[in-house]
């Protein structure tokens, strides 16, 4: 499961970004980084024209009606006045808002990811925990081993030879990852509740004309309700596997192993 994870977050529906130490050129498409780039591109060439048509309608005087420029302009977003167009200004800075604070938070999880152990993955510190003598036989074991280790917050007495684990690390692990799964589908249900403001009000070919003009990295045909489709598929695409960690951590891992005859289990620290 945790091999799974790792692969979520690397290729599946990779995070992205600068600061993401194991996002890839060409996972940049999938990355939620790419979607936070293309509605930032979205929200700067509208505000750009925003900004002229509320100078222009400002200059007007209200028994003169509406200029033919800002007639045009209006028609263009499909909008029958400036407060329509206000209005999709301020949803898409919310948006791009909620989508950059997702990433901070998934880049932290990503990195809590990197430091777990799976079958067939690496992660921590792998030469420290062959020194607590927990390579039973095989390097699957040990990474098992290391990683219910990991889970259960354990704590090493070497002079007793002895491995101690909270008996309610596991919970606080299981509860974490139970957080992170709700923000997730609250987001996501947003993102959802975007895609049909989407459809009725940015659906139009001046937005299209955006998206897949977006520096020769738009996709032909590509418009703002399937970037949020886009968006909404990434979540998903978390939120099933944090599920599965959830349900091992919970239910299906078993407890430390006893690697006899070098080390002996201590008993549970007191919650």
């Amino acid at each position: 499961m945790v091999d799974i994870l790792k692969r979520t977050r690397r290729t599946d529906c990779p995070i992205g970004g600068e600061f993401d130490r194991v996002s890839l050129p060409r996972d940049y498409g999938r990355s939620l980084t790419y979607i936070i780039d293309t509605l930032m591109h979205v929200l700067d060439s509208f505000d750009e024209r925003l900004v002229i048509l509320r100078d222009n309608y400002a200059a007007l005087c209200p028994e003169q009606g509406l200029s033919f420029e800002v007639a045009v302009e209006l028609a263009n977003w499909e909008c029958q006045d400036l407060e329509e167009v206000k209005d999709i200004s301020a949803t898409l800075s919310e948006l791009v808002s909620t989508v950059t604070k997702a990433r901070n938070r998934m880049s932290n999880v990503g990195q809590n990811i990197d430091g777990l152990i799976g079958i067939e993955s690496g992660g921590g510190n792998i030469d420290r925990i062959a020194e607590l003598g927990l390579d039973v036989t095989t390097p699957q074991d040990k990474n098992l081993a290391a990683l219910a280790y990991m889970i259960n917050s354990g704590q090493v007495n070497y002079g007793r030879k002895t491995i101690k684990v909270d008996s309610e690390a596991r919970k606080e692990v299981a509860l974490s990852w139970r957080r992170v799964i709700s923000q997730l589908v609250v987001e996501m249900r947003y993102a959802q509740e975007l895609l049909r403001y989407a459809e009725d009000f940015l659906d139009t070919e001046e937005f299209n004309r955006i998206v897949q003009g977006w520096g020769g990295r738009g996709r032909a045909s590509w418009g703002i309700p399937d970037v949020l489709e886009s968006l909404i598929a990434w979540y998903r695409c978390w939120i099933d596997p944090l599920g599965w960690v959830v349900d091992l951590v919970g239910n299906a891992l078993a407890d430390v192993p006893d690697p006899e005859p070098r080390w002996r289990t201590g008993g549970l620290l007191s919650p």
